[in-house]
């Protein structure tokens, strides 16, 4: 077998860095909707807390999900949150932490400045135990997946302060308003409707019935 050179492999991996970018990029250009760039695991949480009012600027489901698209990452171990903080964020955020998940952590709260934004982050650890710090087990997301549920739950429980309609605008616009060379595309604003995210957790209630069912 022929002998690879240390220059030889050092293109080599050049040659994947850049390939594997590429597809990074073919990845996240792929849709110009804000709303495609949610965690799908966490997108009806985002939803309603966007619509409670509370601002949110980012967020992150804390593992991988199934079709999750190329260039996404997560900072592992932990469902979270980031909102501006304003008196209606700090309202919602209060409840959130202060209620009582019972088979999951509580949400804890962290006040900080975001690139001169006065923002609040909230946060709850998924990893406990051998299972759930192993990154490819089949079983690490599942109390990513339990406290989404919680939450979302909560969340819809509040369905009567929510407004019919709020417009979310992608922080990656900010960003790149404020520094021409950032990297990450802006995507479009987001027009999030009550009335859609009540016609999802319907669907979802309804399939979940069915499959008891069956």
């Amino acid at each position: 077998m022929p002998e690879i050179t240390d220059e030889e492999m050092e293109e080599l991996d050049r040659l994947r860095h850049w390939y594997k970018r590429q597809q990074v990029l073919e990845s996240v250009r792929a849709s110009d909707r804000l709303e495609d760039d949610i965690d799908a695991p966490i997108k009806k949480c985002v939803m309603a807390l966007a619509l409670l009012g509370s601002e949110p600027r980012w967020s992150c489901c804390g593992f991988d999900y199934e079709n999750q698209p190329i260039h996404k990452d997560h900072i592992y171990g932990g469902v979270g949150f980031t909102f501006r903080y304003t008196t209606r964020s700090h309202e919602i955020i209060s409840r959130i932490i202060s209620h009582d998940f019972v088979y999951v952590d509580n949400f804890k709260a962290s006040f900080h400045n975001q690139d001169g934004v006065q923002s609040i982050t909230i946060y709850a650890s998924i990893e406990r135990g051998k299972m759930w710090t192993d990154l490819h087990s089949i079983h690490y997301g599942e109390l990513g997946a339990t406290t989404i549920g919680y939450l979302e739950d909560f969340l819809l429980s509040m369905s009567n302060e929510f407004s019919d309609e709020i417009v979310l605008r992608d922080t990656n616009a900010e960003a790149r308003d404020k520094f021409p060379s950032w990297q990450y595309p802006p995507k479009r604003d987001w027009v999030i409707r009550k009335s859609d995210l009540l016609k999802e957790m319907e669907c979802q209630v309804t399939s979940a019935t069915y499959a008891e069912a069956r």
